[in-house]
């Protein structure tokens, strides 16, 4: 097994994912609206102003990006859908998003996270990712409930 290698996002990472996404992050797709994981994938790629692919021997690990809320206040959200490799490679992958989260933190100071209220293992890895968990509230399109996350300033 090899190490993680962040790369460009490509269709065929999107197609790859879209049928290996973890059950939980296609459940939050649906709970904020989503019908289509493939679309969502590509949609949230267009959004960003920086995304990528984490590819573990040439396989779809994970996909993230960061989207800008503020340009002012350095505030962007960050978004991470996972492929049913992580549960294979657990380890791998914690030391993979958290090298990355590292990088993350020194272009924005602060990131937030809307995550689905039900998706417990995602609040349990973005708290002992160091982001401080925040109260729940509606999502803003779809109502569902959003425990609130976010790290920096």
């Amino acid at each position: 097994m090899g190490r993680v290698l962040f790369t460009r996002p490509l269709v065929a990472h999107a197609e790859e994912l879209a049928f290996t996404i973890q059950p939980a992050d296609r459940e939050e797709l649906v709970a904020f609206g989503e019908q289509s994981t493939y679309r969502a994938l590509l949609r949230s790629v267009s959004l960003s102003a920086h995304a990528w692919t984490a590819l573990l021997d040439r396989r779809v690990l994970a996909m993230f990006g960061v989207c800008w809320t503020s340009t002012l206040t350095g505030d962007a959200t960050l978004w991470l859908l996972t492929s049913t490799l992580v549960d294979a490679h657990r380890k791998t992958f914690v030391v993979a998003a958290r090298r990355a989260l590292d990088e993350l933190k020194t272009q924005w100071p602060r990131l937030r996270v809307g995550i689905d209220f039900h998706h417990n293992r995602a609040i349990r890895f973005a708290a002992s990712s160091g982001f401080t968990v925040g109260p729940i509230a509606a999502h803003r399109v779809t109502g569902a409930p959003v425990t609130n996350v976010s790290l920096g300033a």
